[in-house]
């Protein structure tokens, strides 16, 4: 045995040990919570990472991701990863973490360029609370609430798009009037932001459209699990088997019935 076939196999119990506690607990959520805090803390990673529109002369595609992670003071941080702990924490432990980052790439990437088409007039963008919206739609539409399992299902699969449909509203009505709803001035110099109603309103579509292609991908796989008889589970085809594979035991075993046995003479 190599000297590289004994070191795994003696770091085998740990490696196996850390599989068990990465998937118990969403250390890429505590990651990403992690870096947003630096990135707002350290001023080398801010001008790094912000999400700057006036680049010409620069190539830096990654300032589209990476900008939501920089914001503008610790009040918008704490407010940001407020919500964002929690619904990345609960979608990363149950989808995992590879999903759960493509799911993030795909609505930062919606969010950068909704900003960029609604809001001309603006040079930089920061804050997670457009990824927050469409990270929420993807948990909100994608199963029921746990909290109301003693409702109908009917009620049940009723509450996520309610509150989805909720947030559009809210977020199509600050888009129309260019600002917050309610206390515009004072959240703004509270959090020592200006708000981009756009940046809610693309990643809540963007939120909707990957809920639309994960429940399409789902429904296609269980089309394909309903037209295969022989591998889905509970078929007639899949209870039949052990029957036609296997010939039915005689209910009672009689000296005749064992092949190559002489019967004992009376």
């Amino acid at each position: 045995m190599s000297m590289g076939q004994m070191l795994l196999r003696r770091t085998a119990p740990v490696r196996g040990a850390c599989r068990e506690l990465l998937a118990q607990y969403p250390a890429g959520t505590a990651c990403l919570a992690l870096f947003a805090t630096l990135s707002t803390a350290l001023p080398f990673l801010r001008r790094a990472l912000i999400d700057i529109r006036d680049l010409s002369d620069r190539f830096e595609p990654w300032r589209f991701f990476t900008g939501h992670l920089v914001h503008a003071s610790y009040q918008h941080l704490v407010l940001n990863l407020a919500l964002f702990v929690p619904i990345s924490a609960w979608r990363e432990r149950k989808v995992g973490l590879q999903r759960l980052l493509l799911e993030l790439l795909v609505i930062a990437g919606a969010v950068a360029l909704g900003v960029r088409w609604l809001h001309t007039g603006w040079s930089t963008y920061c804050g997670l609370s457009g990824v927050v919206y469409g990270l929420l739609a993807v948990a909100l539409l994608g199963a029921p609430m746990k909290a109301a399992r003693a409702w109908p299902l009917s009620r049940r699969l009723m509450i996520g798009p309610l509150i989805v449909a909720i947030l559009a509203v809210k977020t199509t009505l600050e888009c129309l009037q260019n600002g917050w709803i309610w206390q515009g001035k004072f959240l703004e110099s509270t959090l020592g932001v200006v708000y981009l109603s756009g940046s809610h309103a693309a990643g809540l579509f963007a939120g909707l459209c990957v809920a639309i292609a994960w429940s399409l991908e789902a429904r296609s796989e269980l089309q394909a699990r309903r037209n295969d008889p022989v591998t889905e589970p509970g078929s007639a085809a899949s209870r039949m088997a052990p029957i036609i594979a296997a010939p039915a035991a005689p209910d009672l075993l009689s000296p005749d019935a064992a092949l190559g046995v002489t019967p004992p003479s009376a």
